[in-house]
């Protein structure tokens, strides 16, 4: 049995096998062919699946750019109007609050690409421990009380703000505490910005609304 299985495999594995099997597609697609135009039916009946085929391209091909003109109307409008809207519905933005007068700034050693910096105020009873990569802007902030209280939440660092990024609670008393500390001079933020739980809902809503205006924006189903 194993013998007949290996004559079967390198009787099917031969260049003359394949080359058997090559002309015989062709000889059949030959042969369907001339059944298929033997006839004016057959013809038109070919060139009529072809004229539906092409339509068919032609209209997949237009629902697709209909669709990137959407994308790009999107991008356009939060990059303009609707970001506008987002920021002043979605976001929350801490500071810049009054600095304490006994606060001192220092920076501390980081790591690489990284960059870091301590914040400690006697009379706020707390300490700021800021530490970011310079390259992507992310990082952590920690808030530390004499008390033993403590907070921390990720961020995304801009100019002079740090955006919250994780799903941390919102500390609105820390929050304020440490805009205080960040504005020690020699501090680079001044901000903190929380976004709000449902700010995805409220872009979604804001583009809704932009939509209801712009009707040609709605999206189209899938037609096939």
């Amino acid at each position: 049995m194993a013998d007949d299985f290996e004559r079967i495999r390198r009787t099917t594995d031969s260049a003359g096998f394949r080359a058997l099997l090559g002309m015989a597609a062709v000889a059949g697609f030959f042969i369907y062919a001339g059944k298929l135009f033997s006839s004016p039916e057959g013809r038109r009946g070919y060139w009529d699946q072809v004229r539906q085929a092409a339509a068919e391209r032609r209209e997949r091909d237009a629902w697709h750019e209909r669709k990137n003109r959407r994308i790009r109307a999107k991008l356009d409008y939060f990059d303009g109007r609707g970001g506008e809207l987002y920021r002043q519905r979605a976001l929350i933005r801490i500071g810049p609050e009054p600095g304490f007068p006994d606060a001192r700034y220092e920076r501390r050693p980081a790591g690489f690409r990284h960059a870091a910096f301590h914040v400690q105020s006697l009379a706020a009873g707390a300490s700021l421990d800021v530490d970011w990569d310079v390259a992507d802007r992310d990082g952590r902030l920690r808030l530390e009380l004499t008390d033993g209280g403590a907070g921390r939440f990720g961020f995304h660092a801009g100019q002079s703000d740090l955006h919250q990024y994780d799903k941390a609670d919102h500390d609105f008393e820390m929050a304020g505490l440490a805009s205080r500390l960040l504005a020690t001079p020699g501090s680079p933020f001044s901000t903190i910005t929380f976004v709000r739980p449902e700010a995805s809902a409220i872009r979604d809503q804001i583009w809704q609304d932009h939509v209801a205006e712009h009707p040609e924006l709605a999206e189209e189903d899938w037609p096939w």
